[in-house]
């Protein structure tokens, strides 16, 4: 007997299986902490005057790239930066890392959005804003949200990326990260 892959899949009938829900992708809550109190690195401008290494910095900027790229490397959630310690002042820079909310990029606003079914919160930049909203969020999670599950959303006053002090950074891990950025042909 002669195996018919096409018409054993038809009788399969997978296209019913997949209208009927079985494929439906299961969300998951995304929630950025805020940061705790005053930050317990000096200021920008004490950071500045450490003399920063850019072998270490490369090393520290690894953690950026769950929600930055960086030449070849990361996740497209924040703005790209690839050239952005060269386009900007060192001062900006540091501030960028250790205030992310004093100043967002355009475009990557966060949004708060809740479920009515599930009752989660997701923290991310609205990608598409019809239905579904598709919402990315820290390390790349993308989700899409029926536009009927959504019981609210809201702008958040706040950066989604972590603060230096949330990253574990220390005021020489900043130094290092800048001259990175600052140097670096990516």
């Amino acid at each position: 007997m002669k195996w018919n892959n096409d018409r054993w899949w038809k009788s399969y009938k997978p296209g019913d299986k997949l209208k009927g829900g079985n494929a439906k992708q299961k969300l998951v809550s995304v929630v950025i902490p805020e940061e705790q109190g005053p930050s317990k690195l000096p200021s920008v401008a004490e950071i500045l005057k450490l003399k920063g290494d850019v072998t270490r910095g490369k090393a520290v900027a690894g953690r950026c790239i769950s929600c930055h790229v960086i030449g070849d490397l990361g996740l497209d959630v924040g703005p790209n930066l690839t050239g952005f310690g060269k386009r900007f002042p060192a001062d900006v820079v540091a501030r960028a890392i250790v205030e992310p909310s004093a100043e967002i990029s355009l475009g990557f606003e966060g949004q708060h959005l809740r479920t009515h079914q599930d009752k989660l919160d997701i923290m991310g930049v609205v990608l598409a804003d019809g239905d579904p909203v598709i919402i990315r969020s820290m390390g790349g999670i993308t989700q899409s949200i029926p536009a009927s599950d959504l019981k609210s959303r809201q702008p958040m006053k706040r950066s989604l990326m972590l603060s230096a002090d949330q990253l574990g950074l220390t005021a020489q891990d900043v130094a290092d990260v800048v001259e990175y950025l600052r140097s670096s042909e990516e």
